[in-house]
């Protein structure tokens, strides 16, 4: 949707209000009141500059709307990166694919975190987008190896603009994800199943270019569960209830 505000023959010229919408927004930011109260009637901005919109971003030239332009071109100074529990869509995620890629095109992020996910499930999202919304870029990680039927945390990133490597835990670290409850019996811990981190989190590098400059910084992420989850669920048949 536009603004008309041009008219040559029979072609009319517009502003995109999501073009208005990045102006306002740098407005506001600015302190202006006006325009912090005209963004109430706004969702964002425009999903080309990602979920949060010119915030942080240093734009150039004299102002109008060559600032909005300046704002658009500044994808390399920041990195977005989105952490979604998305358990409902690793269910049957053949008939929720397209829900899931409007959201991830819409927010235009860099990087995807997905909690209780699994890489089949992923791996299908990045072929839908490639597929239906022509984004051949996003690349997937899973957190550990495992079946299809069991919940891991995968992440999913924009190739075009960072790169995520996966990388081994120091020994020291990676033996800890190996131990059982039942080694600590005299602690009273909650996972009395067994083996303490069955789902533990994997350890990655992002590296990009923000302004210019090279950076690099390592992602590790955790999926913490609801407090006596793990003991529940495995006394779920005694009678147990989860307490959230």
């Amino acid at each position: 949707m536009a603004l008309h505000h041009a008219a040559q023959e029979k072609s009319n010229e517009g502003i995109k209000f999501s073009a208005l919408a990045t102006a306002i927004e740098q407005d506001s930011q600015n302190g202006d009141k006006n325009a912090r109260q005209l963004m109430t009637l706004f969702r964002g901005a425009d999903e080309l500059m990602g979920f949060f919109g010119s915030l942080g971003r240093t734009v150039s030239g004299n102002g109008g709307m060559e600032r909005v332009v300046s704002a658009y071109s500044g994808e390399d100074q920041d990195v977005d990166i989105g952490f979604w529990n998305i358990e409902w869509f690793n269910r049957r995620w053949e008939e929720k694919l397209d829900s899931v890629a409007r959201i991830v095109v819409e927010m235009n992020l860099d990087i995807w975190v997905f909690v209780e996910s699994s890489q089949e499930a992923t791996d299908a999202l990045a072929r839908h987008l490639a597929e239906k919304y022509n984004v051949l870029t996003w690349r997937v990680f899973a957190s550990q190896d495992a079946a299809p039927e069991l919940q891991i945390t995968t992440v999913m990133w924009n190739s075009a603009t960072v790169e995520v490597s996966q990388l081994a835990w120091p020994e020291k670290v990676h033996r800890w994800f190996n131990v059982s409850s039942r080694d600590f019996g005299s602690l009273g811990l909650e996972a009395v199943h067994g083996k303490v981190f069955d789902r533990f989190p994997a350890l990655f590098q992002v590296n990009t270019r923000l302004a210019g400059a090279a950076s690099r910084f390592n992602l590790v992420p955790i999926h913490l569960k609801a407090k006596d989850e793990g003991s529940c669920a495995a006394a779920w048949r005694r009678g147990c209830w989860l307490r959230l």
